[in-house]
């Protein structure tokens, strides 16, 4: 069963879950005990942060840069501490210019990924350079460069690293470059989702926790804060002693 099938599973429970609360106030307040009605909680807007971080990518990759916004902006509302989300949304400033506002969501992507998402500090040290910043744009090549140091050159993420790499020395030798926010995303497509979740499944099962992370955060990259993602990375950390 994909990650998108078991999505939809989830949803329809959800909702079955939420009508059973809602019904059962109204139950209740036939009886005379004044108030009535749906739960505060249920009368509220009802965010789908899966559902709304690939509206967002859709956006994104569509060049709207205001409708992706809001739609990572809905997801930040209820999964706030999300490196991905903070991530994408800096992109999608990136492409109204708004290079401070971008700076603020790349460094909330490096500080919740705890220094690992090498895609958003390659981001953050262009942006660091396209603002005149040069110190901190090499500041960030640095830590990409520890992250491949303990990456040894053969973890999954190693390619993804050279290329945030690249991109800051690039950034940094032409800060006056346009920055194309299209370029920083990367293949989102559901399937290599799917694919990226399923072998990180197998990491787990073999053991190979460390492997499996960086599986984990492709899938994640794709769909955002979904629930099995998050279950097998707090699996996965907890059993590395994180």
């Amino acid at each position: 069963m994909t990650l998108r099938s078991r999505l939809c599973m989830t949803a329809a429970s959800l909702a079955a879950a939420i009508a059973l609360c809602v019904s059962a106030p109204a139950v209740a307040a036939s009886g005379g005990g004044g108030g009535g009605g749906a739960m505060p909680s249920a009368s509220g807007p009802s965010i789908d942060p899966v559902k709304r971080y690939q509206e967002g990518v859709t956006a994104l990759q569509a060049s709207k840069w205001k409708e992706a916004q809001r739609a990572f902006e809905d997801v930040l509302r209820v999964a706030d501490r999300d490196p991905n989300t903070n991530y994408m949304l800096g992109l999608a400033y990136v492409g109204e210019e708004k290079f401070k506002d971008s700076k603020r969501y790349f460094e909330n992507a490096v500080k919740f990924s705890k220094g690992e998402h090498a895609q958003a500090r390659g981001w953050l040290g262009k942006v660091y350079a396209k603002i005149g910043d040069a110190k901190k744009a090499d500041e960030q090549k640095t830590a990409l460069a520890g992250l491949k140091a303990k990456c040894a050159g053969t973890c999954k993420d190693a390619g993804v690293i050279d290329a945030a790499i690249k991109q800051v020395d690039d950034a940094i030798a032409n800060p006056a470059a346009s920055l194309a926010p299209a370029a920083g995303l990367p293949k989102l497509a559901s399937a290599e989702g799917d694919a990226a979740y399923l072998v990180a499944s197998g990491l787990i099962n073999e053991g190979r926790y460390g492997d499996a992370l960086g599986s984990l955060r492709e899938a994640a990259l794709v769909f955002g804060p979904h629930p099995d993602i998050l279950t097998y990375e707090g699996f996965a950390n907890r059993k590395l002693g994180h």
